[in-house]
């Protein structure tokens, strides 16, 4: 098992005037996580709503890279363990990268992951701010503090056999809608996140609950 004992090596820093930093409180971390712009702070909630996602961490890593002959130091931006693997990711926006000389400076940044043996990921607008994923994770993150018990769980398993599906607004009739929705950010119970969240969403249990 991997020990994933990151801590930020850095503080959040405010690098200009009108740069959006900040903390966001999180339930998953159980700590305040920093974040340098609001690109960041969505990835912080796709991070947090995704069950894969056993822990992450901002500001993980300092790696040494050259660039013309000159030593320079990066610090990337978060680190994931997702299902057991974890994955560095650079949050910045797609629009930096049409400079060549800035792609030539993380192509050299990733040339240091890949001599570590490290999945190193440059994550842009394109991928965090994919419809409807995004906005679901925002709605299921109002359900984290929503208690689940066991009872809730057998009920669950009682309407959903393995393999079978059935809507948000059916199993509601059997739980509470807020502990559905809990059961869902818990990854207790899958959606398809290609398909806006809804009480007409197909759930079904996780393959690790059929298991």
């Amino acid at each position: 098992m991997i020990n994933f004992d990151y801590t930020p090596v850095r503080n959040p820093v405010r690098k200009k005037k009108g740069t959006y930093c900040g903390y966001f409180p999180s339930t998953k971390m159980n700590r305040m996580i920093g974040y340098e712009s609001t690109l960041e702070l969505d990835a912080i909630y796709l991070f947090e709503a995704d069950p894969l996602v056993q822990a992450y961490c901002e500001q993980p890593k300092q790696v040494t890279y050259t660039r013309h002959q000159r030593s320079h130091t990066n610090t990337v931006d978060f680190v994931t363990l997702r299902d057991g693997v974890e994955e560095f990711f650079e949050v910045k926006p797609y629009q930096r990268f049409e400079n060549k000389e800035t792609e030539a400076t993380y192509e050299a940044i990733a040339e240091v992951y890949r001599e570590q043996r490290l999945s190193y990921k440059l994550f842009t607008e394109f991928e965090i701010r994919q419809e409807p994923r995004l906005p679901n994770s925002k709605e299921l993150l109002r359900y984290v503090r929503v208690p689940v018990t066991e009872d809730h769980k057998v009920v669950a398993r009682d309407y959903l056999a393995p393999g079978h599906e059935i809507t948000i607004k059916e199993l509601s009739s059997y739980l509470p809608m807020p502990i559905v929705y809990a059961l869902i950010w818990a990854g207790y119970l899958i959606i398809d996140h290609s398909k806006k969240l809804t009480p007409a969403s197909f759930i079904s249990l996780s393959t690790a609950v059929e298991g």
